[in-house]
This record gives C-alpha cells, sequence and structure tokens, in this order.
C-alpha cells in the first residue's frame, strides 16, 4: 500500500520513537511500502525488530496497516557503516560489472574522525581498474563524509591479496595519493629475497 503523504510518515516516525524505548529513526520513505531505518539501543536484534513493527502496526494511522521493511541497528555508527557500505556498493557497480563474475566485499571500518572503506574483488587486478573504483567513491566522497561526521575518509582497493593494496586519503583540505605496493611481498623490505629464491622462504637447512 502506498503511502504517499509526508505528513503520515512523520506521524509514523514519532509514533516509533515515542513507543520504541531509545528508538532514533534513521530513515523513512514511502516505496510503495514503509522502508524505515531505525537505531535502537539496549534491545536485543530480535526485539528490536518486534517493538519497531508493533508500534507500526498499533499506531493505525487513517485506519490503515502498512506493509514495512524495518532495518534495526544497534547503534549510530552501524547504521552509518550500513549506510556508506550501500552508497558505495551503488556507486562502483558499473566498474565491478567489468570486473567479471568476482564477488564484491565492501567494508567500512569507523574510529573517531576517520571512516575507511575497503574494496575487494579478484577482478582488481591492473592499477586502472583500481583507479576507476577511486574514482567513482571520490564522486560521492563529499556526502559519505556529511553522512558519517569525520574529517577524513581513506579508500583502499585489493584484489584479496595483501601483495596488491592501493590507497587514497581524502581530508578536508586536499586529496592525498598514498599508493603503496610491494611487488616482493612477502619480502618486508620491498626487495627480493637472496640466494636465488625470488621471494620464497628459506628452506630447512638454509
Amino acid at each position: 500500500m502506498s503511502i504517499g503523504n509526508d505528513v503520515i510518515l512523520e506521524k509514523i516516525k514519532r509514533i516509533i520513537e515515542s513507543k520504541v524505548p531509545g528508538a532514533q529513526v534513521k530513515e523513512i520513505a514511502d516505496n510503495g511500502y514503509l522502508d524505515i531505518s531505525v537505531v535502537v539501543q539496549g534491545v536485543s536484534p530480535r526485539n528490536q525488530y518486534l517493538m519497531v513493527a508493533r508500534s507500526i502496526y498499533e499506531a493505525d494511522v487513517q485506519g490503515k496497516h502498512y506493509d514495512a521493511k524495518i532495518k534495526c541497528f544497534e547503534s549510530h555508527d552501524h547504521w552509518v557503516k550500513s549506510k556508506v557500505q550501500e552508497i558505495i556498493t551503488e556507486a562502483i557497480k558499473p566498474v565491478v560489472a567489468a570486473c567479471g563474475r568476482f564477488n564484491t566485499d565492501v567494508e567500512v571500518l569507523l574510529s573517531g574522525s576517520h571512516l575507511e572503506i575497503v574494496v575487494t574483488n579478484w577482478g582488481i587486478r591492473e592499477g586502472a581498474v583500481s583507479n576507476s573504483i577511486h574514482k567513482r567513491i571520490n564522486g560521492v566522497v563529499d556526502g559519505i563524509k556529511k553522512l558519517s561526521n569525520v574529517s577524513y575518509v581513506s579508500v583502499r582497493t585489493s584484489n584479496g591479496h595483501p601483495h596488491f593494496p592501493q590507497h587514497l586519503v581524502y581530508g578536508d583540505d586536499d586529496i592525498c595519493d598514498d599508493f603503496t605496493v610491494n611487488p616482493n611481498w612477502p619480502s618486508k623490505t620491498g626487495n627480493p629475497s637472496g640466494k636465488g629464491r625470488g621471494n620464497n622462504p628459506p628452506g630447512r637447512g638454509r
């Protein structure tokens, strides 16, 4: 059932926040159903959902019951990380599609004024692909900083192997490229290992 009324959405938001202790509705939208993101602290995940769903049902706004998709989060930071993950996943879709049929993992880490985004896909084997991902993320980074209220957003791309990291840091005043690639991993110095063994560890008896 379509709601189609911002006043009703606001009323439902107020009802949820008044009936569910500690609830804070972060997003509520009419997508042909109620699409709700809500932070509920100090309540088990199962009870979070049940309490929010019950408050919507009991609200009975204008004598109607609405279908709803409810996403509950245990904290503001948890919601921020989920929202940023959603934004990044959407932003890099065109690039990821060109990487082939590989799973893409977007991890978001939040610590104080710093938010880190890690994008991993086996198809990221060339710098050009990584640069394209950084370019797509650069287009949404201002919105991410505003949403998460952080000063710095760093981005790291990887093909799943620790020898191919690429980093970008988006600060308040500038964009700093910090590409650190060690082609001779696992050598910690970045130099090839000795005695003709390439980068392999020493054999027994050596």
